[in-house]
């Protein structure tokens, strides 16, 4: 078996993390009929939800295992972004000028995103190891043999092909000596989820514009919202006529903005975080580390894998791109950056084919 031949059923897939990408990438070789592994080093599953939004690419390729119907049922629709500053309204991206049947964003908190998608492995009869942890792996011409540990009993797994998508801190890509390049942006962020009574349009994600930053909110529950902001504290930006009854989280964490030199080393390969990561305005993190496992997965078992990595690259960097330029529009202070959210960005915005690319762009599709 080459690297770049058909997949053989002689040896599973091994998947190292079960987050979004992990999960995916199994549940789509179960479904398959082929053999795979998942191993996580978490003993029970995650209960902190970074990631809120489902986008049009996700819902598209998350249909036919079945997950779509069931985010639906559970998740609120979003139509668009509105973009304001303390004047009031400055322009709204809508997100049904796009001719789609998931012509908005799903706001479900990512442990509720995941649970489908590992409910729906589990009915295939995979399960995730936890409380296992990858502590090292050899390629050979044939497979990889990957070294875990299991509380104190230590074993080795062959398999054909290993998927590493255990997140930004990856030991999968730092063991196959991946580069992953990029930058730290200089300010620390924050997020909160609070209970609180909005003035501001519960249907669409609100971004505003201060003097001193940005401010974002999205409600995802009845009387429940997530806040963000490109500065320490998010609650300290809040415009005064905001009153919150109840903080039920927040965190404050650093933004890069990276993405490794390829995605495929021999027989190792990478999704999701452990490939890319970036600034969290866009809802993109979560939604294309799902379309890179499903990618992933129809290359291998064409026997077409070499293709991924350079798809992916041109992807994942144009990806990067928008994010970068959707954190300028909506951080920063600087003369040119008004002049484009106050002249430009409205006037463009009446044009109907505009606004329909823009908002497939923002929803994985254009």
């Amino acid at each position: 078996m080459s690297a770049t031949g058909k997949l053989s059923e002689t040896h599973p897939v091994l998947v190292v993390g079960a987050g979004p990408a992990g999960l995916t990438a199994a549940l789509e070789l179960a479904r398959r009929d082929h053999p795979v592994r998942i191993i996580e080093t978490r003993t029970e599953r995650s209960t902190y939800s970074r990631a809120l939004s489902i986008n049009t690419r996700s819902m598209e390729l998350m249909e036919a295992c079945g997950a779509t119907a069931r985010w639906l049922e559970q998740g609120i629709k979003i139509t668009g972004v509105q973009y304001r500053d303390s004047t009031g309204s400055l322009f709204r991206i809508d997100y049904t000028a796009l001719k789609h049947r998931y012509n908005f964003m799903l706001v479900l908190p990512q442990v509720e995103t995941e649970a489908v998608i590992e409910e729906t492995l589990n009915a295939l009869g995979v399960t995730v190891e936890r409380g296992t942890t990858l502590t090292g792996f050899e390629q050979t011409q044939k497979g990889v043999h990957a070294k875990v540990m299991t509380g104190e009993k230590a074993d080795t797994i062959a398999a054909g092909y290993l998927i590493g998508a255990d997140g930004a801190n990856s030991a999968v890509r730092e063991t196959a000596g991946i580069p992953f390049p990029g930058v730290q942006l200089p300010r620390d962020w924050s997020l909160a989820d609070v209970r609180m009574q909005s003035p501001w349009d519960p249907s669409v994600t609100n971004i505003a514009l201060g003097k001193t930053g940005m401010l974002f909110m999205l409600g995802y529950k009845e009387g429940v919202y997530r806040l963000g902001a490109d500065s320490p504290s998010v609650l300290d930006t809040l415009p005064e006529d905001f009153k919150i009854d109840e903080v039920l989280w927040q965190s404050r964490f650093s933004v890069n903005h990276r993405q490794v030199a390829r995605y495929q080393a021999g027989r190792v390969l990478l999704v999701g975080d452990a490939a890319h990561v970036h600034a969290p305005l866009g809802a993109r993190g979560m939604n294309i580390s799902i379309e890179d496992a499903v990618v992933l997965v129809r290359y291998l078992l064409a026997g077409k894998i070499d293709r991924y990595s350079p798809e992916r690259l041109e992807i994942g960097a144009r990806a990067l791109r928008m994010i970068k330029a959707q954190t300028y529009i909506s951080t920063s202070t600087g003369r040119s950056a008004n002049l484009l959210r106050r002249q430009i960005l409205p006037a463009t915005l009446q044009l109907k084919p505009v606004m329909r690319k823009l908002a497939g762009a923002m929803l994985g599709v254009g």
